[in-house]
């Protein structure tokens, strides 16, 4: 999906509001709707999706010459969420997508443990040594 608009919307970046800012980019979203036998038209369906993409937004420059802007962010985006969608029998098809935060990376019990045995090994090792050495 390629995203575009005309100085349109406020973005707050940090505390600080930035009034009509042109954003510009590609969202790439992946799931898929798989409609459940009982499926009426018209009625809404929700589904898993994953989402990614790039964003940049500018603003006019404040008093300066027409055609003057001024980049405000540069970001890449990640997420998933959930998207519901209306599929009626005829016209556009509404979705709205909900977004949630991305899961937090924890380490695995195995690695840690792996670690730990790895750390124990080379202190005894060195303890080893020392006593040896004396």
């Amino acid at each position: 999906m390629n995203i575009s608009n005309n100085f349109g919307p406020v973005a707050v970046i940090n505390g600080v509001t930035f009034f009509g800012v042109n954003f510009t980019g590609a969202l790439n979203f992946s799931g898929s709707i798989v409609l459940p036998d009982d499926f009426v038209n018209g009625q809404t369906v929700s589904v898993p999706f994953t989402m990614q993409g790039h964003l940049t937004g500018t603003i006019r420059c404040p008093g300066g010459p027409l055609g003057c802007t001024q980049q405000v962010f540069d970001i890449s985006v990640n997420g998933l969420g959930i998207a519901s969608a209306t599929i009626p029998q005829s016209g556009p098809a509404t979705v709205i997508y909900n977004f949630s935060p991305g899961p937090e990376a924890v380490p695995e019990p195995a690695t840690l443990a792996l670690l730990g045995i790895g750390v124990s090994g080379l202190f005894a090792a060195v303890r080893r040594k020392h006593r040896n050495g004396r």
